[in-house]
């Protein structure tokens, strides 16, 4: 194969990026490199890396500089990984790469780089680790236990993984474990939105049982109905921003009545009192336990 097509191939595959060393390989000393770089056509990133077109690398541009030049053995991870795969909402402005424990890397702006000696090479382009590994690894090095629940909850509640998956996955956690644990335990039992997740928390400073999640109740009409928390002898809802939207919300109260007249006793949050007012929700969870044991 020519080389201009074994170039081609490359850039190709690898959105406009190539490192030295595969540019050698091809066939390309580093004298036709600088000729390249000198001419404007090509520009350098850092000491191994040549993008071959200007302007600002896109995103897909500059995982693909981290990962090559963090070496041939380095993976997207972290928020980066999970951006990769789908997840939407947790922008990170660093590039976070996973390499093996021994590897030599040196320093480049704008790439975080995290060491494992728990290493499985991937295939993919660019290398990535799997979403739910991706996912556990942003918990640990989330800035906070809010931010580390928050981003397991999102890649379950976006479908991007399945709380099962995450369970697996945690073996494999940096840190945060029993933080991580407790959160998987929690979104298998059907809390997927992190308000809900709170809620369980709370409920167990307030002295209640864990609730069931999700739990399904036939309403005053005969359809069934899903509950965020039941706990035996009362439920509760807790509304997001999508709930406060009037159509939805009228909806809402609608499906409520419908259960309390079919027998159910039920308290109704909203996400933003279960995240900022949790003295009031304590409470009246405690007084609902007693009123209704």
């Amino acid at each position: 194969m020519l080389q201009s097509d074994l170039l081609e191939r490359l850039l190709t595959r690898q959105d406009c990026v190539a490192s030295r060393t595969q540019l050698a390989e091809i066939g390309l000393d580093r004298h036709r490199v600088r000729t390249q770089i000198r001419a404007g056509r090509w520009r350098p990133v850092g000491p191994h890396v040549v993008v071959t077109v200007t302007g600002t690398p896109t995103t897909s541009q500059r995982r693909w500089i981290a990962v090559l030049h963090t070496g041939p053995r380095s993976q997207l991870a972290g928020l980066t990984a999970g951006a990769f795969h789908g997840l939407a909402g947790w922008p990170s402005r660093a590039i976070h790469v996973l390499v093996p424990y021994d590897a030599q890397v040196s320093t480049l702006p704008g790439i975080v780089v995290h060491r494992t000696r728990q290493w499985t090479q991937d295939g993919g382009r660019p290398p990535s680790c799997p979403a739910a590994e991706a996912l556990v690894q942003a918990a640990s090095w989330a800035r906070t236990d809010a931010a580390a629940v928050g981003v397991l909850a999102a890649g379950v509640q976006q479908r991007l993984v399945t709380a099962p998956a995450l369970r697996r996955a945690a073996t494999k956690a940096h840190g945060r474990r029993a933080l991580i644990r407790s959160t998987c335990a929690d979104l298998e039992g059907g809390a997927e939105a992190l308000s809900e997740i709170r809620l369980g928390t709370l409920a167990k400073r307030a002295g209640l049982p864990a609730p069931i999640r999700q739990a399904v109740r036939t309403d005053a009409s005969g359809r069934r109905r899903y509950l965020d928390a039941d706990f035996g002898g009362f439920a509760v809802e807790v509304d997001g921003m999508p709930h406060l939207d009037p159509r939805r919300h009228s909806e809402d109260l609608h499906r409520q009545n419908d259960l309390v007249l079919a027998g159910d006793r039920i308290l109704r949050f909203s996400a933003l009192a279960v995240r900022t007012d949790q003295l009031t929700v304590i409470r009246q969870l405690s007084h609902a336990h007693v009123l209704w044991p």
